[in-house]
């Protein structure tokens, strides 16, 4: 059950930092953490510097750290 609520957590916190975000930056998070790409590969499929897709990146983590403590203030993960 808890996996559950952590699941539906993370979806709605995904969902909304999506929405927050510009294409390209969600891109770049999405094909280096979902997809597994390095830096060098999410940037060149981008057609962006591997510094940009590594803060892309970090940018999108920070905020659904940000959401979902938003959004469970008990969590203290």
């Amino acid at each position: 059950l808890e996996e559950e609520f952590d699941r539906e957590l993370l979806e709605a916190a995904t969902a909304r930092v999506r929405l927050r975000v510009e294409p390209h930056v969600w891109e770049a998070f999405r094909l280096m953490t979902y997809d597994g790409l390095s830096g060098a590969e999410a940037a060149a499929r981008l057609g962006v510097k591997v510094g940009a897709a590594f803060v892309a990146k970090s940018r999108v983590q920070a905020m659904l750290k940000d959401e979902i403590a938003a959004l469970d203030p008990d969590n203290s993960t």
